[in-house]
């Protein structure tokens, strides 16, 4: 008895040592054909890894599989949901970056979602770029749900939802050289007003050899001159700037 009662403890710990090994080799790809992957749903929600049949969210990007709110039908009232990554140690990049595909289709400004990313083990949350940002980012920043304990996210639905699928992409700013970061997608809904929500597919984490600037202004224009000024988006050292004839 004693045997046999070590060797379940034996196997259970390696498949929770399994389950959430480190993500060491870059670039990521994950595309949920052939499970979860190590991404994990948690709270009130009805998240579900599988073939998307709603209404409107009615594929997965690529092959048959992605993660959405519901599979078949809408989100919860007053839902706070998860789906939370396997620990990326990203330590050895300079430059990360993250893309995937998403499909949102929420009540606009009440119901919305939104990527945050941890460094303490999920003790804090912090959210991956802001509203306004390139690359299909955020569309509010006053959702009522609260996704993730604030009110930035993606949400609208009826025209103004993501009317299929997208590629959304950021650059992940503060995170380069982080030896244990987990990303999540947070749901939120307020008490009324359902739809389908939000759904995931084609997880890529790389380093960016050629990194946008950041926070790119130009002031004191004229004629002849303008100042101009930006954040570098990695390590990188020099710039080309190229002028060219407005409208042209």
């Amino acid at each position: 008895m004693k045997k046999t009662t070590l060797l379940i403890c034996l196997i259970a710990l390696f498949t929770s040592v399994q389950s959430f090994s480190q993500i060491t080799s870059y670039p990521y790809s994950e595309d949920f054909e052939s499970g979860d992957g190590g991404w994990t749903a948690s709270g009130t929600g009805t998240w579900a890894l599988g073939t998307p049949a709603a209404t409107v969210i009615n594929s997965a990007a690529s092959g048959v599989n992605s993660w959405a709110t519901n599979l078949t039908g809408n989100y919860n009232n007053n839902e706070d949901s998860f789906v939370t990554s396997p620990i990326f140690d990203l330590s050895a990049l300079t430059a990360p970056s993250i893309e995937m595909s998403i499909w949102w289709e929420s009540e606009f400004s009440w119901d919305g979602t939104v990527l945050q990313s941890s460094i303490d083990g999920g003790a804090t949350w912090q959210n991956v770029g802001a509203f306004g940002d390139p690359n299909n980012w955020y569309t509010d920043t006053t959702i009522n749900g609260a996704p993730g304990g604030q009110q930035e996210g993606w949400t609208g639905r009826d025209g103004s939802g993501s009317n299929g699928w997208v590629i959304a992409r950021h650059a992940l700013v503060g995170l380069a050289g982080q030896s244990s970061v987990q990303f999540r997608i947070a749901f939120g809904s307020d008490g009324s007003v359902q739809d389908e929500g939000f759904a995931f597919d084609d997880v890529s984490i790389f380093e960016v050899t050629c990194p946008d600037p950041l926070n790119l202004t130009a002031t004191t224009l004229s004629e002849n001159a303008a100042d101009i000024s930006w954040l570098t988006g990695g390590s990188e050292t020099e710039w080309q700037i190229w002028v060219q004839p407005a409208g042209t």
